[in-house]
């Protein structure tokens, strides 16, 4: 059997026992190195919902928001008007600057604070309808953000 040559059924085992072995590895290396704690979320489809008593709009729509991850963390929605609507969230309305303790509604939301897991948060967004169009509910996109970064007094 010296000097004879290998038959080409045991090249092909060997080829596959590298491939095997090298997907092995790259599989391993995937899984002991992906982050464990991830925040995630997940928003229902928008409900109608009464307006507050001033707002403007036509319509308010409300959207659950589930942190479905499980660690904390902050989220970041921005709503996309149905064609001939706008749409705003009231929920990320800010003070307004003349101190009437009105609101100024957003097209983004961003959470103050994080979102513990398995909990959420109810958002509303505010709509109004073009001249000859009616009210329809917005869609809302959620992602996980970083933590904001706070900046120090100067």
């Amino acid at each position: 059997m010296i000097g004879q040559r290998a038959s080409s059924a045991y090249y092909v085992a060997a080829a596959s026992l590298v491939v095997a072995l090298a997907a092995f590895l790259i599989l391993a290396t995937l899984v002991l190195h992906s982050p464990q704690h991830l925040s995630q979320f997940q928003a229902d489809a928008p409900t109608k919902a009464a307006c507050l008593p001033g707002s403007g709009a036509d319509a308010c729509f409300h959207f659950l928001l589930h942190n479905v991850g499980n660690a904390p963390g902050f989220v970041q929605c921005s709503v996309t008007p149905a064609a001939g609507t706008t749409a705003l969230f009231h929920s990320s309305g800010l003070p307004n600057a003349d101190g009437t303790g009105g609101y100024q509604p957003s097209g983004v939301y961003t959470s103050s604070t994080a979102i513990p897991p398995q909990q959420g948060l109810v958002l509303t967004m505010e709509v109004k309808a073009d001249k000859g169009s009616k009210p329809a509910p917005p869609t809302g996109v959620c992602l996980s953000v970083p933590a904001p970064v706070l900046g120090t007094a100067g």
